[in-house]
């Protein structure tokens, strides 16, 4: 089978997927309004505080992230914003 033959497939197979944007880090993400995780993926807890050490989020925020609802994201965030100003 020559090349152009399975590059042509290959492109077919993908049109049914969802349209998405590369962020950072070559991540995916839909083409929505949705505010974007902070994960930077330095995914380390720590132990006292109970945060990533990345992206400043409990675990159960990070669990619950997909799950959340556009308003309780906003809220995560700025639960993030104020704890990396915290010294």
């Amino acid at each position: 089978m020559a090349d152009h033959d399975r590059a042509a497939r290959a492109w077919r197979g993908h049109a049914g997927r969802r349209q998405t944007r590369h962020r950072r880090y070559g991540r995916r993400q839909p083409l929505t309004d949705a505010p974007p995780s902070p994960c930077i993926l330095v995914c380390t807890m720590d132990r006292v505080s109970g945060l990533c050490l990345g992206c400043y989020r409990t675990i159960t925020e990070i669990t619950g992230w997909s799950r959340a609802d556009d308003d309780e994201k906003r809220a995560i965030l700025a639960r993030v914003t104020k704890r990396r100003a915290a010294p």
